[in-house]
């Protein structure tokens, strides 16, 4: 007699001599199949327990690694901070100790008492001047001396060469000196950036007559045009002796 064993956890054994020894291995399988699942189970418990140990292990170390990690970002940035700070109050300090000093040293009465015989713009153009009598008062002004020939500019802010004339209105120049921010601004109306600032203290050189701004136009020439603090309309007063000539 034959017996299908699948999902059954007995078997029947007939009597005879042989059932004795077979129920004894019956039994011994058992057992060992007992214990061989009960260490099966122990061991996955064993692997389970040491990687999740580990896995808690690791998500505290990189907890404390970022934390320290931001401790030191925010040292680094309070550091640079400070630094920064300290800096930019130095250069401050030093930016006003230095319009201090320009505002002792650059006055209207400084100006006026100034007569220049060339005039170079921040472009390197120099041209030569002729002083107009009472250049060196109030009045400043200048005739512009070009090949032998004097700059004229009319109301209608068109210039030429003339052959030069201390009479001719149209001929005559008043070079304005800016050196600080209250002489920049009843110019024109604003407030000097930074950049100007450094540039201080330079002139315009405005027409008598037009009213216009002498450009240095970046090596294509001359102009006259509106005023308008444009890099070639700064101008260097130089105290030499006075050309009647000038030549590229």
């Amino acid at each position: 007699m034959s017996y299908n064993l699948q999902n059954k956890d007995y078997v029947f054994i007939p009597a005879g001599e042989n059932q004795e020894a077979v129920s004894n291995l019956t039994t011994n399988l058992r057992e060992k199949t007992i214990k061989l699942e009960n260490n099966y189970k122990n061991k996955i418990k064993e692997i389970q327990d040491t990687i999740y140990t580990h896995q808690n292990d690791d998500n505290k170390l990189q907890l404390i690694f970022n934390k320290q990690k931001d401790l030191e970002n925010q040292e680094n940035l309070k550091f640079y901070q400070d630094y920064q700070k300290k800096q930019n109050d130095k250069i401050a300090q030093l930016s006003m100790q230095s319009n201090e000093l320009q505002k002792k040293i650059y006055t209207p009465d400084f100006f006026k008492e100034q007569t220049y015989g060339t005039i170079k713009s921040l472009y390197g153009q120099h041209l030569s001047l002729t002083p107009i009598n009472g250049a060196n008062g109030l009045n400043n002004s200048y005739m512009i001396n070009v090949n032998q020939s004097c700059l004229f500019n009319d109301k209608d802010n068109n210039f030429s060469l003339k052959k030069c004339d201390n009479n001719s209105l149209g001929q005559r120049f008043q070079l304005t000196p800016l050196y600080d921010e209250a002489s920049y601004y009843s110019e024109f109306k604003e407030q000097p950036t930074q950049e100007i600032m450094k540039q201080f203290p330079f002139n315009i050189v405005k027409s008598n007559v037009s009213k216009g701004c002498l450009t240095d136009n970046n090596n294509t020439g001359i102009s006259i045009n509106e005023c308008k603090s444009l890099e070639g309309q700064k101008w260097i007063g130089l105290k030499n002796t006075s050309q009647k000539c000038f030549s590229n």
